[in-house]
């Protein structure tokens, strides 16, 4: 029997080679075949797969190249009944999305960011996944993911888009400092932010906040910025003394309540501030409502200019409560003995989930609350969610100003089969379809949402599934 950390590959289909990874070099690929990492048992044309010990390859043996190093095994936890952002810091076999995920156990369905989806009972929009990208996904019993791969090149570069969330992949092994990695992006970040409602927001109008520390390795990040960037990480060599975790100065650090509302992996940051007659009454707590649902909840940090509160979404098709994207917001103001001392509902502008920033900043006074909000430059219409819908489908849109805005479905002959004409505010909003209330019966396929302002028509392609 071979021991050790070895080489297996073939140059001919009735031979084998054995190499001791831990040489050097390695003979290489003849150009047309490709190099993969990660877990596997088996060697078929043009892949390659990495088990516990050994390295699998089809290649050709006239050159020689080297290997960054020993396969990596990680097992990373999948917590239970919320959606867990995570990405893979290792360079994986196979890139479809059904053997990356698959075996998660309970797993209901993963989201990539642009509203494609896979289900485990045979649906699959994503095809093969992004290593740049997180993947939100939702297993209803909790379990481990396990990959094995190489890690990836810290020179990774990854995109952002500017005006939306983006769902970034982390390249690391290490738990690392996430003000230090992404300090020379921090001018174009409006907010870097963790399914566990962790924030970063290093230009805030009173300081930086930092109630995420570190990035842990196989998380995925929600990224808003205020440009379109292209970056990598900021690696070790980069920084003076190494990359750190982050000092007390720099963190800040939240007592949990024992009855907050529990956390849905979509969490929404509000910052909010205190005028000075509301700090005259001592206030400890601060919570958040929609309607008669609390959906945030925190504890005043005296020491900071502001408290950071995360409101978390709902999804009322897996039974996760919180809040509707849209709804106003309610704050609540308590004392240390739990007496409300100032309560209020905020105005059009104070709009869970909605925010041109990526968070809602809410200064408390005696008067109505409202957030400060820029209008967008243009009119945009986002990414249809969910995807493939049943009934509802949810259009995210913007609007410079206020207007009347036309909604239009059609189905793949160029047939209307609903439309109406609503009148909207400037900002951001949304729009659900239903497609029982459609002017036919609609059946399972391909359609097509028309939003229309001002004579400008952008379409957006949705799918139903009955």
């Amino acid at each position: 029997a071979v021991q050790g950390n070895y080489l297996f590959t073939t140059c001919e289909k009735d031979s084998l080679r054995v190499y001791d990874i831990s040489e050097p070099t390695l003979p290489s690929e003849d150009g047309s075949h490709k190099i993969y990492f990660g877990q596997g048992i088996a060697v078929e044309d043009e892949f390659a797969y990495v088990t516990d010990r050994y390295f699998f390859r089809v290649f050709d043996c006239s050159e020689v190249i080297d290997l960054p190093q020993p396969p990596v095994r990680m097992n990373i936890p999948i917590g239970a009944n919320r959606y867990e952002l995570v990405s893979s810091p290792l360079q994986l076999v196979d890139l479809r999305v059904e053997n990356i995920f698959g075996a998660i156990e309970g797993l209901e369905i993963v989201y990539q960011n642009d509203g494609h989806v896979y289900i485990p009972e045979g649906f699959n929009t994503i095809g093969d996944i992004t290593l740049q990208q997180g993947y939100r996904l939702l297993s209803t019993t909790g379990g481990i993911w396990e990959i094995t791969g190489i890690p990836l090149d810290p020179a990774t570069e990854y995109s952002l888009q500017a005006g939306q969330w983006n769902w970034l992949g982390y390249p690391f092994l290490d738990e690392l400092s996430v003000s230090q990695l992404l300090a020379h992006i921090s001018e174009q970040v409006e907010v870097i932010m963790d399914d566990d409602g962790g924030v970063w927001i290093p230009n805030f109008g009173l300081g930086p906040i930092n109630s995420l520390g570190n990035i842990l390795p196989g998380e995925g990040l929600y990224a808003f910025v205020n440009e379109d960037i292209q970056f990598q990480y900021q690696g070790r060599e980069e920084l003076a003394g190494g990359l750190q975790k982050n000092s007390e100065d720099d963190y800040w650090e939240f007592a949990p309540f024992e009855d907050a509302p529990k956390p849905t992996g979509k969490p929404f940051p509000v910052i909010v501030e205190f005028s000075e007659e509301i700090l005259m009454d001592n206030p400890e707590t601060i919570e958040i409502w929609d309607g008669n649902l609390l959906v945030g909840k925190a504890k005043v940090l005296h020491d900071k200019p502001c408290t950071p509160v995360i409101a978390w979404e709902g999804d009322l098709e897996h039974n996760l409560d919180g809040f509707t994207i849209g709804h106003r917001m309610s704050l609540s103001v308590l004392n240390d003995n739990g007496e409300v001392i100032f309560s209020q509902t905020g105005n059009e502008e104070s709009l869970l989930g909605e925010a041109q920033k990526g968070y809602a900043h809410i200064i408390l006074s005696s008067g109505e609350f409202s957030r400060t909000i820029d209008l967008p430059d243009e009119f945009t219409v986002g990414t249809c969610y969910p995807q493939p819908f049943n009934p509802s489908v949810t259009v995210p849109f913007s609007l410079p100003k206020a207007g009347e805005v036309e909604f239009a479905v059609y189905d793949l002959l160029g047939r209307e089969v609903f439309a109406t004409i609503q009148d909207f505010t400037g900002g951001k909003h949304r729009f659900v379809f239903d497609s029982n209330y459609a002017n036919v019966e609609m059946s399972s396929g391909v359609y097509f949402i028309q939003v229309t302002f001002e004579s400008l028509a952008k379409p957006q392609k949705v799918l139903l599934l009955q």
